[in-house]
């Protein structure tokens, strides 16, 4: 206003000019201000108040909050870590003196927490052992839980937990929960009674089936027949005509062999626990019945003589019987499932015979004492089949792992290790007539072939049979007497047969409904063949 007086002065003595008038009007320096409400939406937010992509702000969002970023050494960080997971304790990054100063020396970790517990000495899994560490350690480990004797099942070793670790399961446990953990431990255990119980009172037993034990001449009937010749044949042929088909098992038939040197009798073992001997000359009938496993057979083996035979069952025992009257000379209950069990041929230690099982491990037993003598542990998986070499001094092993290993007979050493990063699991072999090879098959779909030279094995690349599929089961493979052909089952059903010089396909014929799982060549027929498959049946084959 004092500008306005100074410049614009009213003229005395008269009205304002027009000049004033407009000097003279009410100047108002505030401007406008709408006083109306606006409603904002909180999609339109008013400015940029988002500095980073909202990509990247979504990708950061939690269910719980916002993830926010943060600068630490990783040396820092580790030994956070790791103090948290050995101590409990840890660096309070609330606290202002545990974050790292741009221009100063004090860095995270100078306190440390546990609870509401204030350490005021430092403890690092990086830094020396001090007393409040020691003491600390000494405290942890007086909690621990004892791990028990390592003997028992109850062993729990470094698996042991500490006191207290599940004190809130316990207090949030109703007592109807105790009370049905109680009743499933009582009945647990019940269980195991009852199941000792059944055990000791299982006895193996068998039954004959067939007309007389004795002929008109007193003969037994597990001798073969005088009217057949059992010469061995020159030259085998592939069978292709089905002669008879046995049928007398209730569940799946695993393993089937003609009785050794005559082939006058079949033994079969299957998933029904049985084992059944049959006639093949006569009126190919079932003539006895043995009982003597609560699970499925999984092996069988017989003497040389064929008067006494070894079946390997997987309710973890193994029986030893007399083939002609049906007693049980010798059982042997073993610690884990068994997967193979094979009588040494050599005619001087037929009292010997070898178990590979799931624990990862072939066991010589003794028939004479009924103990185990030796061990040969070096496989990292099951052990599928054993198999006798050089004259019977040295076997071969295969096992899940992938390798098959050469042993001493009677020494727990591996003097050969065989693997190839080809090489897949072989779950069946067979040995050459000529004992110069031996042929395994594999789980790709392959049976191959090694070399037994100088009482070594070797892999032979160049030996390859293809052509069926045995991926999943426990396929038999078989060579012919006179070591012309090569026979293995399949998974369909199926049988092929193989040239062995040439590994070209021969034939193939449909032998079962389900799996084909065991083959067996007859020892003197020039072309007999016997198959068994999980349809529940066995068949007889001929060219």
């Amino acid at each position: 206003m004092e500008l306005l007086k100074e410049y614009r002065p009213l003229q005395e003595g008269g009205e304002p000019t027009e000049d004033d008038e407009f000097l003279g009007l009410n100047i108002n320096p505030t401007p406008e201000v709408d006083t109306r409400q606006i409603s904002i939406r909180n999609e339109q937010p008013i400015g940029n108040i988002q500095s980073e992509d909202s990509a990247l702000v979504k990708r950061r969002q939690m269910p719980t909050g916002n993830v926010e970023l943060h600068a630490m050494n990783l040396a820092v960080f580790r030994e956070q870590f790791y103090n948290y997971r050995r101590f409990g304790v840890y660096a309070d990054p609330t606290l202002p003196q545990n974050y790292i100063q741009d221009g100063g020396s004090e860095g995270i970790g100078n306190t440390l927490l546990t609870g509401d517990q204030v350490l005021s000495q430092k403890l690092s899994v990086f830094a020396s052992s001090s007393q409040p560490e020691r003491e600390l350690t000494k405290n942890i480990k007086s909690k621990r839980v004892k791990g028990g004797d390592s003997s028992t099942g109850e062993y729990l070793g470094p698996w042991a937990c500490y006191e207290g670790e599940n004190e809130f399961d316990k207090v949030n446990q109703t007592a109807e929960d105790r009370k049905a953990v109680l009743q499933q431990a009582e009945a647990a255990r019940k269980a195991q009674v009852e199941a000792k119980k059944k055990e000791e009172e299982f006895n193996p037993t068998s039954e004959f089936h067939g007309d007389d034990l004795h002929d008109y001449k007193g003969r037994s009937y597990i001798l073969p027949p005088q009217d057949r010749s059992y010469a061995r044949a020159e030259q085998n042929y592939i069978p292709k005509n089905l002669m008879h088909t046995y049928k007398g098992h209730k569940r799946q038939v695993q393993v089937a062999k003609f009785f050794p040197k005559f082939g006058h009798m079949i033994l079969s073992g299957s998933y029904d626990s049985e084992v059944k001997l049959w006639d093949v000359y006569g009126k190919r009938n079932c003539l006895r019945t043995y009982s003597g496993h609560k699970s499925a057979v999984r092996d069988l083996s017989f003497t040389n003589d064929g008067m006494h035979f070894l079946s390997t069952g997987w309710d973890n025992r193994l029986n030893y019987w007399d083939t002609e009257t049906g007693q049980v000379v010798r059982s042997f209950a073993l610690g884990a499932r068994p997967f193979c069990g094979q009588i040494n041929p050599d005619p001087t230690r037929q009292y010997a015979f070898l178990v590979g099982d799931v624990e990862k491990k072939v066991t010589q037993w003794d028939l004479r004492s009924g103990e185990a003598v030796v061990t040969y542990s070096d496989h990292l998986g099951p052990v599928n089949t054993v198999t006798f070499l050089d004259n019977y001094t040295k076997f071969a092993s295969t096992s899940d792992d992938k390798k098959v290993f050469l042993w001493e007979f009677g020494i727990p050493i591996v003097i050969r290790h065989v693997a190839d990063p080809e090489m897949h699991p072989i779950c069946a072999t067979d040995v050459h007539p000529s004992d110069k090879y031996f042929v395994g098959q594999s789980a790709d779909n392959k049976v191959i072939c090694y070399d037994v030279k100088a009482g070594f094995i070797r892999l032979n690349k160049k030996k390859k049979f293809t052509g069926h599929l045995c991926a999943g089961h426990s396929v038999q493979v078989k060579f012919s007497p006179d070591g012309q052909f090569l026979a293995s089952g399949d998974h369909e059903g199926r049988v092929f047969f193989w040239d062995w010089k040439s590994a070209r396909l021969n034939s193939v014929i449909e032998a079962h409904e389900k799996a084909c799982v065991s083959i067996d060549w007859h020892p003197t027929e020039p072309s007999t063949m016997l198959t068994a498959g999980w349809d529940n049946t066995m068949r007889l084959w001929n060219a």
